[in-house]
């Protein structure tokens, strides 16, 4: 639950997609008619009577901005918004007591604002695991005191038919390409990006009017640059044709019931062994809620990675039977009571900073050859040993940092890559110029850079 109003964040770390949230409604992208709905519906409550439909269900494919918009709209109207994950509180009894006590309550902020209970995923309601949830839902709509506002992305969903006559419903489309376009437009525009107008296209085009997952793949292959081009996008494609196997693959691997399924669903991949062990990490918590269940599936995957360490430092190809029973049956057999809710997976971290890197590595790389074949010695040998030191040396000491610069015939980028960005004295033809250090807006190694090169 998040009784919170979602703050733009900022700083290096912030993610692209909330910090750029909209705020008020003129900033909600899409769906003007819906949002004019919402915004009149509320409205109404303010005058002290509820509307007839005390609830609106918002129906509409993931990523189209629908939690967004009910922030947005109550920030502007000044309601509080208190927010309820159906598929975390799902039973009759947890209903009646969680999602009830909000309904039926006051704002935490006195008599000042008004509160919207938000109720997100309410399609995650599923089977006998959830009995009683929908109904106790239906009574909660017909008691509240508050506007509630339901989401899911399927309103025909059998399990919450019964709802629809109870709610306002209220259809919320994908983004259009040229809406996302201008969107990726003014984040580039605001973080001091100059990019190819295409790369946005390609972009929006490959997110299929998902306004988020647009955001977030701008955010992997821009931030930390100044500039973005077409080929920085390219992988892009790739990435999220592949995804959409591994999004099935997953799905089949945790609803598995023996082992043999299990591992046949992961096996019918064609994606790496360290890949895969990275999607599974990234979504083991988004499929399993007990905690007991959780650190099974995460020793399990643990077991796996260190059987696949063998295998690469020992080249005993046989244990990769183990690796893949581990990672698949021993993941998917942790779950202790079977979950019928539909679980929405996500592209690894990991991958996201590889993508963002690409070009630093590919530096590295191109230095580190440099440097090996004068050297004798592996780029690895020269990336963990030579590196520092001729870091060191050019940084500290002229007459020796220049002779090793023409000796390595590096280049003032290559310099700003091996420093992090410091300004050093420039080459000249006989001895190098004497000038102040400057710091440039280069990233020093990263440690997605680092075991990219090593491995």
């Amino acid at each position: 639950m998040n009784a919170l109003l979602p703050m733009r964040v900022s700083g290096n770390n912030a993610v692209w997609a909330d910090k750029y949230s909209p705020r008020k409604t003129s900033e909600v992208l899409g769906n003007n008619e819906a949002v004019s709905k919402i915004a009149k519906w509320l409205s109404a409550w303010k005058g002290g009577k509820a509307p007839e439909k005390k609830a609106i269900l918002l129906s509409g494919p993931t990523g189209t901005g629908k939690t967004a918009m009910v922030y947005a709209i109550s920030n502007e109207l000044g309601y509080e918004v208190v927010e309820v994950n159906a598929s975390d509180k799902r039973d009759r009894e947890t209903v009646r007591r969680i999602v009830g006590g909000y309904a039926l309550q006051g704002s935490l902020l006195g008599d000042i604002r008004g509160r919207v209970l938000l109720i997100d995923e309410v399609d995650g309601l599923s089977g006998d695991e959830d009995r009683g949830g929908v109904s106790a839902m239906i009574e909660t709509i017909e008691e509240t005191v508050n506007p509630i506002i339901l989401t899911a992305n399927d309103k025909w969903d059998p399990k919450i038919r019964s709802l629809q006559s109870h709610c306002m419903i209220l259809d919320i489309r994908r983004i259009q390409t040229g809406t996302i376009v201008n969107a990726l437009t003014k984040i580039c525009h605001k973080e001091g990006i100059k990019a190819n107008p295409e790369a946005f296209r390609v972009i929006a085009e490959n997110s299929n009017g998902d306004l988020r997952s647009a955001i977030n793949d701008l955010q992997a292959v821009a931030e930390g640059k100044t500039e973005l081009s077409l080929e920085d996008v390219k992988a892009l494609r790739t990435m999220r044709d592949r995804a959409k196997g591994i999004f099935d693959g997953l799905r089949g691997m945790f609803q598995a019931s023996s082992l043999s399924i299990a591992r046949a669903s992961l096996e019918s991949l064609d994606m790496d062994h360290d890949m895969l062990i990275q999607w599974i990490y990234e979504n083991i918590p988004r499929e399993f809620d007990n905690p007991s269940e959780l650190a099974q599936g995460f020793n399990a995957l643990s077991r796996a990675d260190m059987f696949l360490g063998r295998i690469k430092k020992h080249q005993d190809w046989g244990l990769l039977s183990y690796v893949y029973d581990l990672m698949s049956g021993g993941v998917s057999l942790a779950r202790q009571i079977p979950s019928k809710r539909f679980v929405s997976y996500s592209f690894p971290n990991y991958i996201r900073a590889l993508s963002a890197s690409r070009s630093r590595r590919n530096a590295f790389k191109v230095i580190c050859s440099k440097i090996a074949a004068r050297c004798h010695a592996s780029t690895r040998e020269v990336f963990q040993e030579y590196l520092p030191m001729i870091e060191m040396v050019i940084e500290n000491d002229a007459k020796t940092g220049t002779d090793m610069i023409r000796k390595f015939e590096l280049t003032e980028d290559d310099l700003d890559v091996i420093t992090g960005g410091k300004k050093i004295r420039k080459i000249e033809k006989e001895a190098p110029r004497s000038t102040e250090p400057k710091k440039v807006k280069t990233k020093p190694r990263t440690e997605e850079t680092k075991q990219a090169l090593l491995f």
